[in-house]
């Protein structure tokens, strides 16, 4: 009797052990990108994605040297799956005092190459304007005789991977995307990236989720749609 409650003890103990190892946390980011100073303060950016086992989402985080007024930065973040674009969040700015915000998407689910991108934009009192910096998550690369293969619509427009083109400092018009029902297709990117402008516009700003038209390659032909999130803001 006490051989099988030893046995019986183990089996437990074997299953807490493979229970416990099911969830599995998932961190990758990028290196710190460094702004120029604006009035004395330095800003930085990064990506990253993070993952709990059954899940992942991207952070972008727009940070300052110190505490500054609110809305003097702000942060976007997206989500890419195997290349294209599955997340993105509208704008998120910083409240009086801070010296750091960081945008969250929503979670995707889907099994995947996972990587995180967005953008940092630093407000300029001398300019009354904003200053906007991609973030990309990737490791970094070494220039060499490889070439990126640009590829245009009949309207001139580049369409493609985000991430992909991005790398090579290449904004395509059109970003490959999935939409809310796993239809593949394109985005436009002005649609996506509709953000405020002065900071007063800022300031007043709330983040909405609104919807986006999903293109065939011409930009022109409408085969699904595409969310734009609110931004969480993570600690």
């Amino acid at each position: 009797m006490k051989k099988n409650k030893k046995k019986l003890f183990a089996v437990l103990l074997c299953v807490l052990i493979l229970s416990s190892s099911v969830v599995v946390q998932a961190y990758t980011e990028s290196s710190w990108l460094i702004f120029p100073s604006v009035e004395g303060v330095t800003y930085k950016g990064k990506t990253s994605t993070h993952g709990n086992g059954s899940a992942m989402w991207a952070n972008a985080t727009t940070m300052a040297s110190k505490g500054v007024a609110g809305g003097r930065m702000g942060s976007l973040a997206r989500l890419y799956l195997n290349g294209s674009l599955v997340k993105s969040t509208g704008v998120i700015y910083n409240g009086g005092g801070a010296q750091s915000i960081i945008a969250s998407t929503p979670t995707n689910s889907t099994r995947g190459n996972y990587k995180a991108g967005g953008t940092s934009y630093i407000y300029n009192p001398s300019t009354g304007s904003y200053s906007a910096h991609t973030l990309i998550n990737s490791p970094a690369q070494t220039f060499s005789d490889s070439e990126v293969e640009i590829i245009r619509n009949e309207n001139g427009e580049i369409y493609g991977s985000e991430y992909e083109l991005l790398l090579y400092g290449i904004q395509p018009d059109l970003v490959s995307a999935i939409g809310v029902d796993g239809t593949e297709g394109y985005v436009k990117e002005a649609d996506i990236n509709a953000v405020p402008q002065t900071l007063e516009e800022a300031l007043e700003y709330t983040p909405t989720a609104y919807e986006v038209p999903l293109y065939e390659e011409d930009g022109e032909t409408v085969i699904g749609t595409f969310i734009v999130d609110v931004p969480t803001e993570a600690e």
